[in-house]
C-alpha cells in the first residue's frame, strides 16, 4: 500500500492498491514495476540456492497482480539468477502454504496407516 502510495495510488488494502494499479497507465505500471523488482529480488536468492523447477506465487498480492504481475517478476528475474524455475500464481485462496500442508499431512497418515506392504512377510 505504501509503494501504491508513493505513486499517487490510495487504497485501503494492498488487493485494492494493485487492482488500482493495473487500471492506471504510468503510476499503476510504476507500481507494478517496483513490486515485480522486489519479488524478483528475494526470490532470485531463493532460487539461486534451492533451483526449483517451480515457483507459486500465493497470496492475495499475487492474486491481485494476476498474470501481469507474474511476468513483470519473470522478466526481473531473468538477470538476477541463473536458474530459470517456471513462475506460476496459485489459485489457491486463503491460506494455500498451510492448505498443502495439512494435504500432505494427510497424505502421509493415509500412507502409513493404510500401507499394506510393510504387513507382508
Amino acid at each position: 500500500m505504501e509503494l501504491a502510495r508513493e505513486h499517487g495510488i490510495d487504497a485501503p488494502t494492498a488487493t485494492k492498491a494493485l487492482a488500482a494499479a493495473l487500471r492506471t497507465p504510468g503510476p499503476g505500471d510504476e507500481v507494478l514495476t517496483e513490486l515485480a523488482r522486489r519479488l524478483a529480488t528475494g526470490l532470485a536468492s531463493v532460487v539461486a540456492v534451492v533451483d526449483p523447477e517451480l515457483v507459486v506465487l500465493s497470496g492475495e498480492v499475487a492474486q491481485a497482480g494476476g498474470e501481469r504481475l507474474r511476468q513483470l517478476v519473470e522478466a526481473e528475474m531473468t538477470g538476477l539468477a541463473l536458474p530459470r524455475p517456471q513462475l506460476r500464481i496459485s489459485e489457491i485462496e486463503g491460506d494455500p502454504i498451510l492448505i498443502g500442508a495439512l494435504r500432505t499431512a494427510v497424505a502421509d497418515a493415509r500412507q502409513t496407516v493404510f500401507d499394506t506392504a510393510r504387513f507382508d512377510a
